[in-house]
């Protein structure tokens, strides 16, 4: 576990949730139910309860509130090898986890940047930045 932060600039708070696991890709978030539907793989499952418990604790030790209006999410990933992956199928599973967890509607989110930190095998990670927009 990470120690919480939750960072204070001069017209915004950000939050900072560090995951010691990348989230799913879209393609590996949902498996078909058996009935015609779709429900969440064990890996989606365990981001979002493991993305959600670290995001309500940090939360909660820096007594952090969303923001109200329209809010940008920063996505940090830190990916285990050199395998040529898409970012941008990170973004949906990061998001519903903090939404969920933090109770907020994902449709406040306008402004979306999500950057490929680098490679390290030991530590593959996913650093969640939400903060409000000016």
């Amino acid at each position: 576990m990470t120690r919480p932060r939750a960072s204070t600039g001069s017209k915004q708070t950000a939050l900072t949730v560090v995951v010691l696991m990348l989230p799913p890709t879209v393609n590996h978030m949902y498996r078909p139910d058996g009935r015609g539907g779709k429900i969440l793989t064990d890996q989606a499952q365990d981001f979002r309860r493991l993305a959600g418990y670290e995001a309500r604790i940090t939360a909660n030790l820096t007594r952090w509130r969303v923001p109200d209006g329209s809010l940008k999410l920063t996505l940090l990933l830190t990916f285990g090898d050199r395998r040529k992956t898409d970012i941008d199928n990170r973004i949906k599973p990061a998001l519903d986890a903090l939404a969920l967890a933090l109770d907020f509607d994902d449709s406040r989110v306008d402004r979306i940047e999500v950057v490929r930190v680098g490679v390290d095998p030991r530590r593959p990670l996913c650093e969640m930045i939400l903060e409000g927009l000016a």
